[in-house]
């Protein structure tokens, strides 16, 4: 994610086969929008946590059986009751 920082203008998030996210580098670093950019942002090491690594909890889906919805939601700890059926545009 640095080094993309440093060479693009523009950032897609993909999941699980499907985008879920494109924004300016700048605001994909300061404000992500869906959870899984969020965890992404958060996951990646700093000055501030040094030496403490922050993963994403559970496991990717198999593409061959999708969860119904957003395909995160089972991982997702801002997850809604919506999630599990409607997958967000």
């Amino acid at each position: 994610m640095g080094l993309m920082a440093q060479f693009v203008d523009k950032v897609a998030v993909m999941y699980a086969g499907r985008l879920v996210e494109v924004s300016t580098v700048r605001e994909m670093f300061t404000d992500p929008k869906h959870p899984y950019a969020q965890a992404l942002i958060r996951s990646l090491p700093s000055l501030e946590n040094k030496g403490v690594f922050q993963g994403i909890p559970g496991l990717a889906p198999s593409l061959l059986r999708l969860p119904s919805g957003c395909a995160f939601h089972p991982r997702c700890d801002k997850m809604l009751e919506s999630c599990k059926t409607l997958r967000p545009e």
